[in-house]
Order: C-alpha cells, then structure tokens, then sequence
C-alpha cells in the first residue's frame, strides 16, 4: 500500500506482516526468526521513517504550518523520507543538509529529493554542529520563512509517539517474542517500541543496536544511552539493552562481508536488507545466534527483527550496484526496486 496524507498508523499496521524466515545460519540453532515488515508500509516514504514522521506532520497541519524543515547527511533516508511525505502532504519543504561542498546533483538521493520540491540548503559541518542554536535557527527563518521544525532523523516526542504503534503492533501478534531487535540511529524508534509495550513483566526484551560501528568509543555510547533513556522517560521500563559492534563499518559504510550477506539473505528469504540499518542488524542477529546469546535453555527462541525499510538507501551506493562489486542477484534486484 503507497498511503496518502493524511498518514493513517492504524490502518496501516493491520496490513503489516510479521514473517518466518529461514536463512541457513539458523541450522542447528534453538531460534525462529521473524520479521515485522515495516519496508512494505510506502515505497518512498518508507520502514520507521513512515511512523515518525505521520505524528510530525499531523501536528504540523494541527498548528496549521504550510512549511517543514529538517535536518540531514547526504545519503540520509530520513531526508529522503521527509521530502516525499511533504510533498505526499502537499507541504512545502527544507532540508538543511551537511556539506557545503554539496549540490543538489551530488548523488542520487540529493537529486530525487530536489526533484519532489524540497529546497535544500548547504552548510559546513561546524554550523550543521550547531543547527538547534537559537541564532541559527533564526538564520534559517531569514532564509526561507516560519517553519515546523523536524529534529535529524525526526527525532522528537511526535516521532517516537509514531513509533509506539510499531511496539503495540509487536505485542499485539498472535505469536509472542522473546527478543525484538532493531537497528539505532538517534534511538527514538526503539524507544517508542519500548513505551509502545504494556511494560509488563512478559514483555519481550528490546534490543537496539548502534549503527555508528567502529565509531561507538564512549562518547557516542554515553549520548545514545541517554537519548533512549530521555525518549522512554519511565525508569520502570528495563526490558531493554544497547548493543555496539565495533567490528562492523562505521555509519553508512559497507564492506565485501556485508554485501555478500545481503545478497545469500535475499537468496535464501526473498527480502531485500537495506545497506544502513536492517543488513548491519541481521548481521549481528547472526553472529549472536553462533555464540548462544539467545538460547534459552534449550527451550524455543523467538526473535522478532524490526526491517526498518529505508531500501532507497541503497541509491547512496550507485556504483557498486551498477558496477562490479555486487553479486549479481543483488545488484539486479536493487535494481528493479530502485532504477526500474
């Protein structure tokens, strides 16, 4: 289903599957693997993205805005996101984007996004440091007028309500989980699954993992801590941990190992993983199988992986899709998704 403005949560997550899925790392394991679907909810406005930014916009519209800003790297799905469900809502649109050397033609997504109407304004790295600074937030409104503001990723008390739906929608299954992973940007996702839970004792527990990799030294550890910990804002709720994986590519990257996973997941599942978030997850879903992590006793493990969507990540890796660096399954099938 492509949804229209306005962004329904409730009907759509009654059309959201939750699937089995059987890869073969699996063998020999005590663990069933799921996994919650969120890449089917719209083809643009895609996964996570769909859920955070359904609550902004309705509560732009409340506070009656005609405009929206936002805050984002060159490649970032939520940007992309942002622009189409603007445009979906028929709202006019500013991404504020990091770089200064960067061109609304620098890459594909950059390109998409100007073409669905979203101005976008360059800045260096130490003003993009500083985007939630009262003078600079003024400078933006000398630039382009009053707007609702979206923080980076659309991480906000209005996003996270959005994805509070995706964790009454994981206790709601009929099938009942021991473990809920998914991947972590700012955290405001797993933090709505976690307060979208009843918080009672038989809840499964949450397992986010950082998606910062070989750059999640203490510092960016601390900060995403309490940025879950401010989101949840109920000391009650301690069916939840952070992971960080510093033997994986930092944000955004990619390496020879990941590729060919993504493309013996697709062969084995028929799911295609994005390149950002849902890939790096299933990645360590898969080493924590090897070491037990799950194992209850020899009793049955359910896991319930979270695809957050965001499949037009994989436009921030033009020339290894239309190159020689990816297995061919893969690169036809990100094809036919994205460049048909």
């Amino acid at each position: 289903m492509i949804p229209t403005y306005p962004l329904d949560i409730d009907s759509l997550i009654q059309q959201l599957p939750v699937e089995q899925v059987f890869p073969s790392w699996l063998d020999g394991s005590s663990v069933e693997l799921f996994l919650l679907r969120l890449d089917l909810t719209d083809v643009d406005v895609s996964g996570n993205k769909w859920f955070k930014l359904a609550k902004n916009l309705s509560e732009a519209k409340t506070q009656e805005y005609q405009q929206l800003l936002t805050f984002g790297g060159a490649f970032s799905n939520h940007i992309y996101s942002f622009s189409k469900a603007c445009a979906q809502a028929g709202l006019s649109s500013v991404a504020v984007i990091r770089g200064d050397e960067l061109t609304p033609e620098s890459n594909p997504m950059l390109a998409e996004v100007a073409r669905s109407g979203t101005q976008l304004l360059f800045v260096d790295r130490k003003d993009y440091r500083r985007k939630y600074d009262e003078d600079r937030l003024a400078f933006y409104r000398d630039q382009v007028g009053e707007f609702f503001l979206i923080p980076e990723g659309g991480s906000n008390n209005e996003g996270v309500l959005g994805a509070e739906s995706i964790g009454e929608l994981v206790v709601n299954q009929t099938i009942s989980f021991d473990h809920v992973l998914v991947a972590c940007g700012t955290g405001a996702t797993m933090a709505g699954i976690v307060r979208g839970m009843s918080g009672g004792a038989d809840q499964p527990q949450v397992h986010g993992l950082s998606m910062f990799g070989q750059t999640s030294v203490e510092p960016e550890r601390g900060w995403l801590t309490k940025e879950v910990a401010r989101f949840i804002a109920d000391p009650k709720r301690t069916n939840y941990q952070l992971h960080y994986d510093a033997r994986q590519p930092g944000y955004g990257q990619l390496n020879a190992e990941l590729i060919e996973f993504a493309n013996q997941f697709l062969k084995e599942t028929g799911i295609l993983l994005d390149p950002v978030y849902t890939l790096k997850l299933m990645a360590f879903a898969k080493e924590r199988v090897a070491q037990g992590f799950f194992d209850h006793s020899g009793k049955v493990s359910r896991i319930l992986c979270i695809h957050t969507g965001g499949l037009h990540g994989w436009l921030g890796y033009v020339d290894q899709v239309l190159g020689a660096d990816m297995p061919a399954q893969l690169s036809g099938t990100i094809k036919q998704r994205l460049f048909s």
